[in-house]
Parts: C-alpha cells; sequence; structure tokens
C-alpha cells in the first residue's frame, strides 16, 4: 500500500488499483485513497525527508500522515485521535 500522494512511478509488471480510505480523510488534510501495488518490480515513492523502514513485530503508532508505504500484513486500524494503528 503506497499513500496516494507519495507514488511517482512504477515498474510494467506492477499493477496499481485506487483503495478509498474513508471520509475520515477529507477532515485529516490527507488523500482520499492509498495505491494497492501488486507485482514485482520497481516502485518509485517520494517523501519529505528521509524515509525509514520500520519492521514491526508489535504493535506499532503512528501519524498517518507520515506513511509513505506500507506492506499489508498486519491488521491496520484508525484511532479515534487520528494515528493509524498496526496491532
Amino acid at each position: 500500500m503506497c499513500a496516494g500522494g507519495s507514488w511517482l512511478g512504477n515498474g510494467p509488471n506492477i499493477e496499481l488499483e485506487a483503495k478509498f480510505q474513508g471520509v475520515k480523510g477529507l477532515f485529516t488534510g490527507e488523500s482520499l485513497f492509498y495505491l494497492e501495488a501488486c507485482g514485482s518490480g520497481p516502485l518509485l515513492v517520494n517523501a519529505f525527508g528521509q524515509i525509514e523502514v520500520l519492521d514491526v513485530t508489535d504493535k506499532y503508532v503512528i501519524d498517518s500522515g507520515h506513511v509513505v508505504a506500507f506492506v499489508n500484513l498486519h491488521e491496520v486500524t484508525k484511532s479515534m485521535q487520528g494515528p493509524i494503528r498496526i496491532p
């Protein structure tokens, strides 16, 4: 999954599909959609600053406005405060 505003490009063997993240995106100032990328090959993303790769083995709370991309292997929930929680 890639934040909609982070996607720059991809290789020919990657298929993209827009995934609606909910109406709450209107109120948070974030994109309404994530891009689901399936396949193999390069996926180019953009970020303001350094991109850090995190290996989540337990719970991890982040501000969803700072998410560039993530592997959708975990249950992702949104709290009432705003950040995405990865249990």
